[in-house]
């Protein structure tokens, strides 16, 4: 056709073109909201938040139950930072020997994060003297981990971290199960990732550690350090948990969810996915006005 005929083409009323456009842009605000809550859902967050300087009965942060039972922690400031994890509240300061931490939950269970099959991730900031004579780590299980002079004990069923050494770690039965490699970690503020695959009925569990690099946006490392442990009913974790013996520790920023990306982004607000539909909803309401 002609520059003529084109020309007129443009000059067409356009209101049956917005309306496809309006429809689009709802269309995909409303998925981009929906895949960004399922491909990083977080469930658990620790940030340690409450005022209160004693950790013990401390209002816990998301996807906890009760409060935290702690024979001697305390919550001081400012928060741990790293790169660009996002943080907020303060640290937990477990000082001298013998202090154990720990509160419980149900939500890893109703987010079914311990189904045989699943993959569970979590994440935890650390500081504090590694080494010999200081026994000290963070675990999951059916009771809490308790550091010892021989090392990182737990009473029951579970999978962990030995700071120590820089170590995953599991236990059935009480009994230490495994040990991995050691990931090598500072007495500065580290972030320790780990990833759980549970095994079906009494397969093993395969339990992973990742230390990001603070330099740009922190992303899955091509190194890690893994081990597995005997197979047990990891339905019944419900405790979460941290320990020091020897040198005085510091724990923080403690995150559960489903993807590495759950535990090192920040935790989306219960309204954040609607607000992404909301906006482009606004978005079509200002192409009418």
């Amino acid at each position: 056709g002609s520059a003529a005929s084109y020309l007129l083409k443009i000059d067409q009323p356009m209101g049956w073109l917005w309306k496809k456009l309006n429809k689009t842009t709802l269309a995909i605000a409303l998925a981009v909201g929906s895949i960004a809550s399922a491909n990083a859902t977080t469930v658990i967050y620790e940030s340690f938040s409450d005022s209160d300087g004693t950790l013990d009965g401390n209002t816990p942060g998301t996807g906890l139950s009760g409060t935290w039972t702690s024979t001697g922690a305390t919550v001081t400031s400012p928060t741990l930072t790293y790169g660009d994890l996002p943080n907020a509240g303060g640290q937990a300061n477990t000082a001298g020997n013998d202090t154990i931490s720990y509160i419980t939950t149900s939500a890893l269970f109703d987010a079914g994060l311990l189904t045989d099959g699943a993959t569970l991730w979590f994440s935890f900031m650390t500081s504090g003297a590694t080494g010999s004579g200081n026994h000290s780590g963070f675990g999951l299980g059916t009771t809490n981990v308790k550091s010892a002079f021989n090392g990182l004990n737990m009473a029951g069923d579970g999978i962990g971290f030995y700071k120590r050494d820089g170590k995953a770690t599991g236990w059935k039965d009480g009994a230490k199960s495994a040990f991995s490699d050691s990931i090598g970690i500072s007495t500065g503020a580290e972030l320790i990732v780990g990833k759980v695959v549970w095994g079906a009925g009494a397969a093993s569990e395969t339990i992973t550690i990742y230390n990001p690099s603070t330099t740009g946006p922190i992303t899955q490392p091509l190194t890690f350090v893994s081990t597995t442990v005997d197979g047990f009913d990891q339905t019944a974790l419900n405790t979460i948990s941290f320990s020091s013996r020897g040198g005085d520790q510091v724990w923080d920023e403690i995150r559960f969810g489903d993807s590495f990306e759950s535990v090192v982004t920040a935790v989306p607000e219960p309204s954040s996915t609607a607000l992404l539909g909301l906006g482009g909803l606004a978005l079509i309401l200002r192409r009418r006005k």
